[in-house]
């Protein structure tokens, strides 16, 4: 009962929160932490994707020399930002998000944004033009290389969508 008149006592407190409202304000803070975590990784994803460089390199483990552009890159930023620096080297490991399924995932969602971006393009060019020429990658594999050519604003753009495989020639 002592404890009950403590809590009634404590919310009528001037500038006391309830409990839920604190929790509610640890949660949007864990949020906004996590975004701003998120959103560093995809610029370092950025990055490297318009660069052309590789992402990973075959031994990533702590005691590589090189752990591959993404991770020596998220490690030299992190030596100028305290935030990051700490997410990486006392955050939960499950929640790194620097796993090669997470880059993959990362990477397909710029795909997609992209193939987005392209397609609304296309859509208000007055005109435009499809090419597809086919050739056999390394392993012998049949592919499809696809090209869209539109004139859009005065300016002619060409954009590779991708390679897909040729089931048949």
């Amino acid at each position: 009962m002592v404890s009950w008149e403590s809590c009634k006592q404590m919310q009528k407190a001037d500038g006391a929160k309830s409990i839920a409202s604190q929790l509610s304000a640890a949660h949007a803070e864990k949020v906004r932490r996590n975004r701003e975590y998120i959103m560093k990784i995809a610029d370092i994803l950025r990055l490297i994707a318009t660069q052309g460089i590789a992402l990973r390199d075959y031994d990533e483990s702590a005691l590589s020399n090189n752990r591959g552009n993404f991770i020596e890159i998220l490690h030299h930023i992190a030596k100028n930002d305290p935030s990051l620096k700490r997410r990486i080297e006392e955050g939960s490991k499950n929640a790194k998000y620097t796993h090669h399924t997470i880059q993959n995932s990362i990477l397909h969602i710029f795909a997609d944004l992209t193939l987005a971006a392209i397609s609304n393009e296309v859509k208000e060019a007055k005109y435009f033009a499809l090419i597809a020429d086919e050739s056999k990658d390394i392993s012998k594999t049949e592919q499809l290389s696809v090209v869209v050519r539109y004139y859009l604003n005065g300016t002619i753009y060409e954009r590779f969508l991708g390679f897909h495989p040729a089931e048949k020639t």
